[in-house]
């Protein structure tokens, strides 16, 4: 079962925790990492090989750190472009119904502060209900319940590890 994974990282090559996670499953044959700021910088996105790209997998994976409790741009913009009237939505376009989307998100924050009377007031999974809303639009599957990584600006290398862990065995269970 192929999974592609497309990594929306603004800052991807000072990432310590993101890094560490795609190392951890850069040699796995069946998952297909693209990581979009990396080749579109620019903005000027290839429709077309990304719209065959989400045809062909059979499990999608948006990994993003949460920015501003969304998303970086870069996916904003992705979406905006890639998922065309007729293609993606519309009375001709079903091209992701029934796919499986999966979100895997790190918050630089701690788990507590993402709670109704933490800091941030919200759930993650509350801050990410744009994002599933578009999921459910496009008529694709989703568990619904994200993969998230919390603090991972002040982790230590045993907190880090531990999510490693974690994230490959939540990638495992998807088969």
């Amino acid at each position: 079962m192929m999974k592609h994974l497309w990594l929306f990282h603004p800052n991807f090559k000072k990432s310590i925790f993101n890094r560490a996670l795609i190392e951890s499953i850069q040699h796995d044959q069946h998952i297909l990492i693209t990581d979009v700021y990396q080749l579109y910088a620019d903005t000027q996105i290839d429709i077309t090989r990304e719209q065959h790209d989400l045809e062909a997998a059979d499990i999608i994976i948006w990994q993003f750190p949460l920015y501003w409790y969304s998303s970086p741009s870069l996916m904003k913009e992705w979406q905006d472009q890639v998922f065309q009237y007729g293609w993606a939505y519309g009375s001709n376009g079903s091209a992701l119904n029934g796919k499986r989307i999966e979100l895997a998100v790190s918050a630089g924050a701690a788990e507590s502060q993402y709670h109704p009377n933490g800091k941030v007031g919200v759930s993650v999974k509350e801050a990410l209900t744009p994002i599933y809303a578009t999921i459910r639009f496009l008529g694709a599957e989703t568990s619904g319940e994200p993969f998230v990584s919390y603090g991972v600006s002040s982790l230590d290398e045993a907190d880090r590890k531990h999510y490693i862990e974690q994230y490959k065995a939540w990638l495992q269970a998807m088969e």
